[in-house]
């Protein structure tokens, strides 16, 4: 069974339940993302590079949109689709697929999710443009990536060195870097517009170490000031007009 750099098809919604860090990181990161990308029930909606399925799962679960998980690993898929079938999830659907092949099969979307994908891959402008091509008109991308002008190399290096499991390298994986100027860039000349761009965790990510409810308090204290170009997760958002 294919996966992706050996890890098992649970990986993605294990860490949900791993240590307090990790966890109060991949569910706070989750939550804003689903707030940030605005969804309504009548989206239609696909999630690249879905992983375990968790964030597909919340969307059609708690907003009610139709939607579609990819991922090119079939063991991440097979586990999310076992889980949307134990949760009786009616409106989902998982299949093996990547940012740069989205399966032709699927219709046009009207929200495109890559959260934590773009900074896997090299050459991200055919990655957009593939995007751009599956968006209805007035459909938007929703991107987030780590952010290289911040505080998230400390994060890697301590979350490679303490956190992961053998063989599991973010240094490694993360081969193209972004900040917010380069990825706005990047959307602006693969044709979308409205480009609109956030950031977190400008401190409340280390202080998660210490305290998971102080790491609370200042991570809603940042998003008043989430258009400073320092927070260690990007939050970006393009709309295809045409």
């Amino acid at each position: 069974m294919k996966t992706y750099k050996k890890i098992r098809g649970s990986y993605y919604e294990d860490v949900h339940s791993s240590c307090k860090p990790q966890s109060w990181f991949y569910e706070t990161r989750e939550q804003y993302m689903i707030k940030f990308a605005d969804l309504k029930k009548t989206d239609v909606v696909l999630d690249i590079g879905c992983g375990s399925g968790v964030v597909t799962r919340k969307i059609a679960r708690n907003v009610g949109c139709r939607t579609t998980g990819i991922d090119i690993s079939e063991a991440c898929i097979n586990h999310a689709a076992s889980k949307s079938r134990e949760e009786q999830l009616k409106n989902i659907d998982f299949r093996v697929g990547s940012i740069e092949n989205i399966p032709s099969s699927d219709g046009k979307f009207d929200v495109i999710i890559a959260s934590h994908i773009i900074e896997h891959i090299r050459d991200t402008e055919k990655a957009l443009e593939q995007i751009y091509k599956k968006l209805k008109n007035n459909g938007k991308v929703i991107i987030t990536t780590p952010n290289y002008a911040s505080l998230w190399p400390i994060a890697e290096f301590t979350f490679d060195k303490t956190l992961t499991e053998k063989g599991y390298s973010l240094h490694e994986q993360h081969i193209t870097k972004f900040n917010m100027l380069k990825l706005k860039s990047l959307l602006r000349r693969t044709g979308f517009e409205d480009v609109n761009a956030e950031t977190h965790y400008v401190v409340s990510l280390p202080l998660s170490l210490f305290s998971t409810k102080i790491a609370d308090f200042f991570f809603n204290l940042e998003q008043k000031i989430s258009s400073l170009p320092f927070g260690a997760i990007l939050y970006t958002k393009g709309i295809r007009k045409s």
